[in-house]
């Protein structure tokens, strides 16, 4: 049971109003819509992460699901897994994060970078010197900030889903 209650229509309505008319109606916006100012602000810097990064779409979808694993954040899983399958991650890895599957020491790959950044902001509050500097090595420096900020807003929105009790969305049932 989502705490407070959703937000009625009207609200989110003038939440959605402008330039974020035409935003799937989600039940993380019929929360939002008791702030709308800083729901607003929130929605803004959501679709910046989501749409205007050098950061390739997989690697920025792999950042969330690894810290909606940590985190045990199952409505930003279900969000994401879905978006990590259109950006082209493999059902494998996806399956890997979702059982904390271990992020072996030698795989040098940017995926088990990102994975590695992200397990560690959620545990320790940071990513350590030595993981950043790697990924500023592989990634370059625009594409490692904006790391950053994907894990930094993603950890936060899981304090607040998890906090606020945002449930799934109720779909109704496909028309036979």
């Amino acid at each position: 049971m989502p705490r407070p209650p959703y937000a009625g229509e009207a609200a989110l309505e003038a939440l959605l109003s402008g330039p974020l008319a035409g935003f799937t109606q989600l039940n993380t916006f019929r929360m939002f819509a008791h702030a709308p100012q800083a729901g607003r602000a929130w929605l803004g810097v959501t679709h910046a992460v989501l749409n205007h990064l050098a950061l390739p779409a997989a690697l920025r979808e792999i950042a969330i699901l690894q810290v909606a694993r940590e985190t045990d954040c199952l409505y930003m899983w279900a969000q994401h897994a879905r978006m990590a399958r259109r950006a082209g991650v493999d059902d494998g890895l996806i399956t890997s994060i979702d059982r904390g599957g271990e992020i072996p020491a030698r795989d040098g790959s940017d995926e088990a970078l990102v994975r590695r950044a992200g397990r560690e902001a959620a545990s320790v509050g940071r990513i350590t010197a030595p993981t950043f500097d790697q990924v500023i090595a592989r990634l370059g420096h625009r594409a490692a900030v904006e790391l950053v900020m994907v894990i930094g807003h993603y950890l936060a929105g899981a304090v607040f889903l998890k906090t606020t009790e945002v449930g799934m969305e109720v779909r109704p049932p496909p028309k036979a």
